[in-house]
């Protein structure tokens, strides 16, 4: 398995492919006359893209042909030293690669991607109940994420989601909720192109309140119908613990993942928030 490494050296930039530098492909196509770059989007890293592609995969159109993609989704989002091995190019919904184990230090993992060496994206939202009674409140919400960070997770694009939501408290201690979701996703599709979809996500949520303060556990399964530009549905779990810090400040960390495989992976995330209520 041919290993590959770029690194940011007190003698300019040093990229090799099992301890040797890596060609630049400049016969395939020149996109910059610099040499390599990396962790932004432009002639350096796209540079870098091919000849990273061209070497693993052997074949000059196929590099060529998923250069973009590849250059967006991970080398624009690489850190200052990176490791890559085991790849396969190809589009996928939320990356241009499969197979795909990387290594970047100090940073987290993903089995679908790299880790992202940027800012994430951006949401912002707003809720309303709508009614409840002693047992039971309902109300709606809607997000707008706006594409702030990686191309990985949302193409570049906004994406926006509308809640019906409900909660019953069984009793003091334990909790029902759901929500009927309406959403307007965009990823990249099998030919590396940004595309936006519609998908339907019911869910249904269990809660248990902790004892000696404000803060509870849940356990939560999804239904998206669709996974991604012309995939079908796919089922989520997430597990997530939350805390109040008075009547308006909530803080809450959580870890969920799909047992759906998608393009020959599953998928899981690690995430914490912040949430300023009025």
């Amino acid at each position: 398995m041919k290993h590959y490494a770029g690194d940011r050296t007190i003698d300019g930039i040093k990229v090799t492919v099992d301890g040797a530098p890596l060609d630049p492909c400049v016969n395939i196509m020149e996109f910059s006359k610099n040499g390599f770059e990396w962790s932004y989007e432009g002639p350096e890293p796209r540079q870098l893209a091919l000849a990273l592609l061209a070497d693993h995969l052997g074949d000059h159109a196929a590099a060529k042909a998923a250069v973009e993609p590849f250059m967006r989704a991970i080398v624009a989002n690489f850190g200052n030293e990176w490791e890559m091995n085991a790849f396969t190019a190809t589009a996928t919904r939320r990356s241009c690669v499969r197979n795909i184990s990387a290594k970047d230090p100090g940073h987290a993992r993903s089995t679908a991607k790299p880790a992202p060496r940027c800012p994430t994206d951006a949401s912002f939202g707003m809720k309303y109940e709508l009614g409840y009674d002693a047992k039971a409140l309902w109300g709606v919400s809607a997000v707008a994420t706006v594409p702030s960070g990686a191309r990985t997770f949302s193409a570049g694009n906004a994406q926006f989601t509308g809640n019906l939501n409900w909660g019953y408290s069984i009793d003091s201690e334990f909790g029902l909720a759901g929500t009927l979701g309406f959403n307007a996703f965009s990823a990249y599709n099998a030919a590396g192109v940004a595309q936006s979809y519609f998908a339907f996500a019911p869910t249904l949520e269990v809660t248990a309140a902790l004892p000696g303060g404000p803060s509870q556990l849940a356990a939560e399964y999804s239904y998206f119908s669709s996974a991604g530009p012309g995939l079908g549905g796919k089922s989520w779990f997430d597990f997530v613990y939350q805390r109040d810090f008075g009547p308006h400040v909530q803080f809450d960390v959580e870890y969920g993942f799909s047992p759906t495989f998608i393009g020959g992976q599953k998928q899981h995330y690690v995430g914490a928030g912040l949430s300023f209520m009025n």
